[in-house]
């Protein structure tokens, strides 16, 4: 592990949190499609947002998000809405994990 890190392939270890124990029961990709890159800071600031991607395609940014409810993601997600800076906002919310962050297993 430590030639690993060492060589920069590792960047640290982290705990898995089960959110849902944590009383965050709703999972949510947003779909952004935006007119300033400021956005894309704000959503990295958000502590919700667990991940943020700039990504081609027709929208320009792909959040994943964990929400206390309903009411927090529709919260969240009308803010951004109102941002000058948002042209389209379109939600999914995750209705099961089947797979989450887990490492593949590389050709040695």
């Amino acid at each position: 592990m430590a030639r690993l890190q060492a060589a920069g392939v590792v960047d640290g270890c982290r705990a898995r949190l089960d959110y849902d124990k944590l009383g965050y029961d709703v999972t949510a990709l947003v779909h952004l499609s935006l007119t300033e890159d400021s956005v894309l800071d704000r959503l990295r600031a958000d502590p919700q947002f667990m991940t943020v991607y700039e990504v081609t395609g027709p929208v320009d940014a792909i959040a994943f998000g964990t929400f206390r409810d309903r009411d927090a993601l529709n919260e969240t997600v009308t803010d951004l809405v109102t941002d000058p800076a948002v042209e389209s906002v379109d939600t999914s919310v995750a209705m099961a994990v089947h797979r989450e962050f887990e490492p593949f297993e590389l050709d040695a």
